[in-house]
């Protein structure tokens, strides 16, 4: 018996040592006059037992502090002080193609799947399971780039430029398949979407998941919503544009 509760102790001990977790909060580092502010936490898990010991999950907000609707955000998070290869990770957020901007004073989540890594060669175990009093500093959040529904901007335009561009082709993109989908019908766009891969195009390919095992029409209904809204925000940036053009300088 004495064997046995030996045993189970070092057995216990062994998984303690194994498996860890931290709750790291999220620091906003964003320039001054961000016009979203960012909180959170970052949970830390650490398995020797796993090729791709280390974890991270997010589990974040941001807060419209202007007085804008916001379509665009772009946010980086970065953690390197847990003794384990760093988090290094851009969320992009586009509402262009939805209903749903984020509004004045508006809450929305930052989460995304949990985000795997294998050990860096030079890491070590980290300690058990702390707080924040004694864990690492924090995890920084840094807004990047934003674009409001007026389409103004915040941030480096270098940083926004690959997702406008994903933009500008993904609304070239429904264009063509609202035209076959007019000239072919249902079948045929349904035809289309499952021969030409379009994961080139998040808000198609969300489109087509959301459709899946669904009839026909889901697909049909689902693009002309997704294009009119997105027809609707580029009026609104045109307008606002042609506004700004009239106006006295």
């Amino acid at each position: 018996m004495r064997n046995i509760a030996i045993l189970i102790t070092m057995q216990l001990i062994s998984a303690a040592a194994c498996l860890c977790q931290i709750k790291i909060p999220l620091v906003d580092i964003s320039a001054a006059g961000s016009p979203v502010r960012i909180s959170g936490t970052v949970l830390f898990q650490d398995d020797p037992a796993t090729a791709l010991r280390y974890t991270y999950l997010i589990d974040g907000s941001m807060t419209n502090v202007s007085n804008k609707e916001i379509v665009l955000t772009i946010i980086h998070i970065a953690d390197t002080g847990v003794g384990a290869l760093g988090l290094d990770y851009t969320v992009a957020v586009e509402r262009f193609f939805g209903s749903n901007g984020l509004n004045p004073g508006g809450v929305e989540g930052i989460n995304h799947s949990p985000t795997r890594l294998g050990p860096a060669v030079s890491a070590g175990s980290v300690p058990a399971e702390t707080g924040p009093a004694t864990g690492p500093s924090g995890t920084t959040a840094e807004l990047i780039f934003l674009q409001f529904a007026d389409g103004s901007t915040w941030g480096d335009p270098d940083a926004g430029r690959q997702q406008l561009s994903v933009r500008t082709k993904t609304l070239g993109e429904l264009r063509r398949l609202e035209q076959i989908l007019n000239e072919q019908g249902e079948s045929g766009l349904k035809n289309e979407l499952s021969r030409v891969g379009q994961f080139q195009f998040p808000a198609i390919d969300s489109l087509v998941q959301s459709c899946t095992n669904k009839t026909a029409s889901c697909l049909t209904h689902g693009l002309r919503s997704t294009l009119k809204e997105a027809e609707l925000h580029e009026a609104e940036m045109k307008a606002v544009s042609r506004s700004d053009l009239a106006s006295p300088k």
